[in-house]
């Protein structure tokens, strides 16, 4: 993983907080609030996958400087702030952990190529 792959995590994330500004012009509040939360768990599982596999590599001791010092503490921050469960309809959760989630990756970002 590199610069590129939380810059993309960014991108989800901030994408899916803008549906709660923005909806899809064809949806009522309930879709957009389905489409929301259907996001959000498959950013959370997605976030999951990333930080297991790189826990897996981690102990077979083959991650490099940058994975082991600022994307592995990322991904695991990243992970904590989702507090919301997949499947939850609730806006002001998912707001809030989505919000933590992109402070966290974003401040992880800025510290690479420091």
């Amino acid at each position: 993983m590199d610069k590129s792959d939380i810059e993309g995590m960014l991108d989800k994330v901030l994408s899916i907080i803008e549906l709660f500004d923005t909806p899809e012009d064809e949806l009522s509040k309930s879709e957009n609030m389905d489409l929301i939360s259907s996001m959000y768990s498959d950013l959370k599982n997605n976030l999951r996958f990333a930080l297991d596999s790189l826990k897996k590599r981690d102990k077979k001791g083959e991650l490099s400087a940058l994975e082991q010092a600022i994307i592995l503490p990322a991904l695991n921050e990243a992970i904590l702030e989702l507090k919301a469960k997949n499947g939850s309809k609730s806006e002001h959760l998912i707001c809030s952990s989505l919000s933590g989630c992109y402070f966290i990756l974003g401040h992880y970002n800025s510290q690479i190529n420091i």
